[in-house]
């Protein structure tokens, strides 16, 4: 059986490889590139798909509301996107066949916005970003089965003292990599930004950078 390619090129765009049969196929040179992208073309945000040259430009959402930062799953069947609710105005995860066709919210959070999804390698699982618009606290990093059963919160910022973002799954499934903000280790009770990794069950959370950094993102299997 062939491994599916997508690659991530922005939070917005996704490749997928298909074949002459509009069949996923892992190598281009057999095939053409599709593209999932957000654009804000017919007066809301809407989630399109096209052909790697531009052709046959397609709305998959097609709705008055706003959709945000679609990702394919990495089977490419579905796209998990987020969906602004239309009974609380706020920002939900959401998931669709990559033509558009049902469209199934996952995520019912009262009073917070939930956005950034990443599949997991095997298309069980999604971690997204959740935060408060209201109250102005940071974000918290939760998982989700992609059926919407058993949310699961990663990430306290209660116990960790600063928000967490971005986050982004690994090829394997075993970790999950997202920004934060901790206690700089050179400067006491400084806390600046940087990439972080943690077991996709949430423990051992480590600090990679330093820096002010931000948006990381996993390198695919490379053979």
């Amino acid at each position: 059986m062939k491994k599916i390619g997508v690659f991530v090129l922005s939070a917005s765009i996704v490749f997928i490889f298909c074949n002459k049969n509009n069949v996923i196929d892992p190598e281009p040179e057999y095939g053409l590139f599709k593209i999932a992208f957000q654009t804000n073309r017919d007066g809301n945000p809407e989630i399109y798909i096209m052909n790697s040259n531009g052709s046959n430009q397609t709305n998959l959402t097609n709705n008055s509301t706003g959709n945000w930062h679609p990702s394919i799953s990495p089977n490419g069947d579905k796209i998990a996107f987020v969906q602004v609710s239309p009974d609380t105005g706020l920002a939900d995860i959401y998931i669709m066949n990559v033509d558009g066709s049902n469209q199934t919210r996952l995520t019912y959070n009262k009073n917070v916005v939930d956005w950034y999804p990443s599949w997991s390698y095997d298309g069980s699982k999604i971690v997204f970003e959740s935060r408060d618009p209201l109250s102005g606290s940071g974000g918290e990093i939760y998982i989700i089965n992609s059926d919407g059963s058993n949310q699961t919160r990663l990430t306290n910022i209660d116990e960790d003292n600063y928000p967490s973002y971005s986050p982004s799954w690994s090829p394997d499934g075993s970790k999950i990599v997202f920004s934060s903000g901790r206690e700089n280790p050179d400067v006491r009770f400084e806390f600046i930004a940087g990439i972080f990794v943690m077991d996709a069950d949430g423990s051992n959370k480590t600090r990679l950078t330093n820096g002010v950094d931000y948006s990381p993102s996993w390198s695919p299997f490379i053979k």
